[in-house]
This record gives structure tokens, sequence and C-alpha cells, in this order.
């Protein structure tokens, strides 16, 4: 073999591995961009999940019907004390919601059955008990942007259901309003860039019923 056949075919072999090593390379960053797309996903989806599975308890009251009977003598009705949901103004977009749900049977609204989420610094936060805030998205793999919650309220009147005709806004003799129904419903924007490479970003969509509805009203004796 002569010395120019030599030159040759080192040549070709050093393309071919120029060529593999670029193949191996760009592979190599495709998986590790998948593998960071996976975990911003996951960290997202999770966050969202739960902010939609908690937020549907709001309101809810292991006494519920009581809201409904009116005492005969004191003519009062005993209130709902968990149903006030709070939330930062629509396109907020570090979004903070605070709400209350029923954990004994007391009618009565203690620390620990205060919840909420929030945006701060990037992260996610939890109101767990109604102290303490605790993350629920890790800093290391993805850096929330945006976390809005935008509420519908629909109030219908329920004064169909009176014995006793009591017509949409009216106020009944005792001095009370008509029986009412509060629908609730929040959307969730999130929208997240990783924390390794900010060319990776996703955005999340939700929309949460809140299951218990606000009953407001009385129906006229």
């Amino acid at each position: 073999m002569s010395i120019v056949e030599m030159l040759i075919a080192t040549a070709i072999g050093l393309f071919v591995m120029a060529a593999t090593i670029s193949l191996f390379v760009t592979n190599l960053g495709n998986m590790r961009r998948l593998n960071t797309e996976a975990r911003v996903n996951q960290d997202m989806r999770t966050a969202a999940e739960l902010v939609a599975r908690d937020l549907r308890r709001a309101g809810f009251w292991q006494n519920a019907v009581s809201g409904t009977v009116t005492d005969n003598v004191t003519k009062t009705t005993t209130e709902n004390p968990y149903v006030a949901v709070s939330s930062t103004t629509a396109g907020v977009s570090n979004g903070e919601i605070t709400y209350n749900f029923a954990r004994d049977a007391n009618n009565a609204l203690n620390t620990g059955e205060r919840f909420g989420f929030r945006l701060l610094g990037g992260v996610i936060e939890m109101l767990p008990d109604g102290v303490t805030w605790q993350p629920i998205t890790n800093s290391d793999v993805v850096t929330i942007n945006n976390f809005t919650i935008t509420p519908t309220v629909t109030t219908l009147p329920t004064g169909d259901i009176c014995m006793k005709s009591c017509a949409p806004g009216s106020v009944s003799p005792e001095g009370t309003a008509c029986p009412t129904l509060t629908v609730r419903r929040y959307a969730l924007l999130l929208r997240g860039t990783s924390t390794a490479d900010n060319q990776v970003a996703r955005e999340l969509r939700s929309s949460i019923r809140v299951r218990n509805d606000q009953f407001a009203g009385v129906c006229p004796l």
C-alpha cells in the first residue's frame, strides 16, 4: 500500500469518525432535551392537578344542610362559615388564591381549615394548614413565570323551590333575601421554563369547578 493510499484511507476514516461523533453528540443533546421536557411537564402537571383537586373542595361544610333550614322561633339561618374564596385580580401573573373547607363538624372556621396557593420567586407554594407555605414545584427543575387564576361566578335564583312565592332579587317578609345558588369556576393558567434550559417552555390551562355551590337566602315562611 502506497503512502497516498494510506493518507486517503486515513482521511476517510477520520471523516467517518467525525460524522459518528457528531451524530452521537446530537443524539445525546436530543435525549437531554427530551429528559428536561419530561421533567418540566411532570412538575408542572403535578402542580396543576394538585391545585385543581384541592380547590374543588373549597367551601365544603359537613353541616351544609343547616344552611337551608331556618329556625321557626328565632327566624335565623345558619350560614356556611367556609364559603369565602379570595383570589388576586384576573390577569395578575403572580397569582394567589385562598379558600376554606371544613375538617370537623363544629361550624367554626379554624386556622387549620384555611388553604391556598401562590406564586413566589418562581415557585408555586401551597398553604396546607393555614400557617406555613410549602413549595410544590422544584426550582431546580422548572421556574414558574405565570400563575393566573381567573374566577367566573354565576348566581342563579332558586326562589322557585319555596312554597311561597319569592321572586329573584326580592326580600321575604322576614327581611331576608330570596334563595340564590352561586356557582364558581376558576380558569388556571400556568407557564414555566426549564431552569437548566430556558429554551424549554411549557404552558398548562385548566378549568376548575368548585363542587360546593354557595347557597344563600331564606324562603318566606
